[in-house]
């Protein structure tokens, strides 16, 4: 994986006075220069950015004359008693879009009586607009229905609509049809200037616009202000990964503070205790946008990936009762829990079938398994995609069309794009195979028969082979800052809250350490609030460096403590405020072991010793060296390097430090929980890391081979890595002698490192040459 620094450059002394005004507390370089990169470089920018009262928000009405069709088709609608549904989705953008036209259109029409709501089943209906659906809503009497989140491309279900008597409100935010749909109205920023605040706009955002319309045509009906839906405009927003720029940045800043407000009240007081007992759940206060992309987001997501039918959270979020919002909101929580077990379940099979494609071969990368949850689908694809760099789609190919066995077999999944690859026009070029198919550049749904799978992943992959044009696609991790330990804490986290919220077009600030390493690192499953284990894995760790004495706690979720590397490292991490630990803590992105130095020289060939002080202050004036930074394990290694410096003639430094050994059977246990945990997510390891990992010799770890295969473990090798797999039916009893073997080999190294740490440099010398 390639890791990138965004920007070096650094702001002028004036605009870096003018950030600290925002934050005194704080020394405010930090967010000056993620400012300055962003493009944020003058007073009258900064202060709209950061302070919503200096910016004037886009009216309604600037979506035109559709809009204005939609509002008169809705005042004639509420004047002659019709029947009104609102069409969502089940994602947490549709959830809080049907949710926010309930409460908003509800000031016009009666709910339950005139207005009601219709949302998908994710697992049997996928998104959109369908026949059966629409086959419900006029047996209901349905005469309006107003889609949220969805509908701007399901032609052929619009005109069905029509068919039966009934008109079409379309307020979308996703890619447009080639021509207008055949509808009263559609409302969809797209049709804007891509340099017009509304341009972004969520589904959620484009309802509370036509919602606002409303309140603006009709001011004298609603009894509550509108003001009351910005915390779910907020909600839908950030889980919905859209750029928050413009009127999207505007109505999240006022949905955060008023959902933060709403949370302090008492559970009684509360206007929505459904959304308060959520954050409670989560352990959140939400007056931070991560309160929602990790805590409420995920959750809304998880009732329809787990259970299919997601409406009762649309009761969740606007209903009073307290009692029931209690119960609606445990239900969410476990649907959560379940979903991050099921979720590491798929990954660990997918991952599985990846290590047999030959990526080097592959642009997009298409997977499809009968066993695998549609629910959890576009999770794993996305990790796929960031961990690859490659587009992903991910399929299940259990479903039949219409839920019949005659019926041919169909594929539904989800599509995840990285490193600019507009995945939505890949998609879309092989129409022609599809069955079904929606969404955006970056994230998609899709449906098509079994049997056209392979000619789709043929077809998409030259289309991206054709477009890159040799271009090799890598993983990327980006970094912003570049800061120490000891900067990290509640100034920085001040300064960099500067910029919140963040999403798209202004990510969370990424701060790369260098040369640090990890300490008292634990790993454990969490449990649901049955008590059940989840399994799903979360690492604690204290983070150091030479910049400060004092460690800085951190977490890094979904992996294990023995991913950490041993010893000196760099790390890529965002910096957080932990509201139930009353902490501030790093939460780790990704993290790789230093590579070794090597600087030429032109002097004669010399062993220095550096754990004598004299001869590393030569060593740090020189800059001419071959430097072995790790202990040597037995005489052998040392004559090579010697060897080697002579050969080259460059200084050979010897450079460990004070060996801390681990004991011979922690060593041993480490070796075990390496294997289990890689036989159980079907990851690839090269001997290298295992050797850095365990600090021990290649000839010990082919000890620990042997040792291992007695207790049923597989070692396999794959090109320069190695997989390892376990089988009962391989276990061997008993194996306490090759264990033996392996710790004996242990302890011999440790001895000579020992002594290589504490005899004379002349000695060394003399026996090596």
């Amino acid at each position: 994986m390639e890791w990138i620094l965004t920007g070096t450059e650094q702001p002028p002394d004036w605009f870096i006075e003018l950030v600290k005004k925002y934050a005194p507390a704080a020394g405010g370089n930090f967010a000056a220069q993620l400012f300055w990169q962003r493009g944020i470089q003058d007073q009258e920018k900064l202060a709209a950015f950061i302070n919503y009262q200096s910016y004037q928000p886009a009216s309604s009405f600037e979506f035109g004359q559709e809009i204005n069709l939609a509002v008169q088709r809705l005042i004639t609608a509420g004047k002659t008693g019709e029947k009104v549904a609102i069409w969502g989705d089940f994602d947490a953008d549709g959830i809080t879009s049907t949710a926010v036209l309930w409460d908003g259109l509800g000031e016009f029409f009666q709910q339950h009586r005139q207005l009601s709501y219709y949302i998908p089943n994710r697992l049997t209906e996928s998104h959109g607009l369908n026949k059966p659906g629409i086959d419900i809503l006029a047996g209901q009497g349905c005469k309006l229905i107003v889609t949220c989140d969805t509908g701007s491309t399901n032609i052929s279900e619009i005109i069905y609509a029509q068919s039966l008597g009934i008109d079409v409100i379309v307020t979308d935010h996703h890619t447009l049809p080639l021509e207008r749909p055949p509808v009263v109205a559609i409302i969809n920023p797209r049709y804007l200037a891509k340099e017009h605040p509304l341009y972004h706009l969520s589904g959620v955002a484009v309802a509370y616009k036509l919602v606002e319309a409303l309140y603006l045509s009709l001011p004298d009906i609603p009894t509550h202000p509108l003001t009351d839906l910005l915390d779910l405009v907020a909600v839908g927003l950030i889980a919905d990964l859209v750029q928050l720029s413009g009127d999207c940045r505007y109505l999240a800043q006022l949905g955060i503070q008023q959902l933060h407000t709403d949370f302090k009240k008492l559970p009684t007081a509360r206007r929505r205790p459904g959304v308060g007992k959520l954050l409670e759940l989560c352990q959140r206060s939400g007056d931070r946008p991560t309160d929602i992309s990790f805590g409420l987001g995920p959750r809304i997501n998880a009732v329809s990936r787990i259970h299919g039918d997601a409406s009762f959270c649309v009761e969740l979020l606007t209903s009073r009762d307290m009692q029931r919002c209690q119960q609606l909101a445990e239900e969410t929580e476990l649907a959560n829990s379940r979903r991050k077990s099921l979720q590491k379940d798929v990954q660990a099979q997918v991952t599985k079938k990846l290590n047999q494609l030959d990526l080097s071969t592959t642009s997009v990368i298409v997977l499809e398994d009968p066993q695998w949850a549609v629910g959890v689908l576009g999770l794993v694809a996305g990790q796929i995609a960031q961990e690859t760099g490659r587009p992903t789609i991910l399929l299940s190919t259990e479903i039949k069309e219409n839920g019949t066995g005659s019926s041919p077999s169909l594929a539904r999944g989800s599509a995840r794009s990285i490193n600019s690859v507009d995945l939505y026009q890949l998609v879309q070029e092989q129409a022609h195979l599809l069955h079904r198919f929606g969404g955006h550049p970056f994230a998609a749904g899709l449906s098509l028969l079994v049997e056209n799978i392979p000619l789709f992943t043929a077809a998409i992959n030259q289309k991206l082979r054709q477009s890159l044009g040799g271009i090799n696609l890598t993983p990327t991790v980006q970094a912003d800052l570049v800061v120490t330990v000891a900067d990290l804490g509640k100034d920085l986290f001040l300064e960099l809250k500067l910029l919140e919220p963040c999403g798209m077009g202004n990510p969370i600030p990424k701060l790369l350490i260098k040369n640090c390493w990890f300490e008292n690192s634990w790993h454990r499953n969490g449990q649901d609030l049955k008590g059940k284990k989840i399994q799903y894995i979360k690492t604690d760790f204290d983070i150091r460096d030479d910049s400060t004495n004092n460690p800085f706690p951190g977490i890094w979720w979904g992996h294990y403590k023995e991913e950490l590397p041993i010893g000196r490292c760099d790390c890529i991490a965002e910096i957080d405020f932990n509201s139930f630990k009353k902490r501030y803590e790093i939460r780790l992105v990704a993290v790789r072991s230093n590579s070794e130095s090597e600087l030429k020289t032109q002097n004669s060939a010399i062993i220095l010793d550096w754990r004598n002080q004299e001869d590393l202050a030569e060593i740090k004036s020189e800059k001419s060296l071959l430097i072995m930074k790790n202990c040597p394990t037995n005489w052998e290694d040392l004559r090579l390097w010697l060897k080697k410096s002579l050969s080259d003639k460059k200084q050979l430094v010897i450079a460990w430090k004070n060996p801390q050994n681990c004991t011979i059977s922690d060593i041993w246990l480490t070796l075990v929980g390496i294997a289990k945990y890689l036989s159980r997510t079907n990851q690839l390891v090269t001997r290298g890391q295992l050797l850095e990992k365990l600090g021990i010799s290649d000839q010990s770890l082919y000890l620990g081979f042997q040792a291992l295969r007695y207790l049923g473990f597989i070692i396999q090798r794959q090109d320069n890595h190695l997989q390892i797999i376990w089988d009962s039916t391989y276990y061997q009893k008993p194996a306490d002698h090759v264990i033996s073997q392996f710790l004996a080999a242990v302890r011999e190294e440790q001895f000579q490192r020992d002594y290589f740490f504490h005899v004379p440099l002349s000695m060394i010398v003399a026996m090596i040459s």
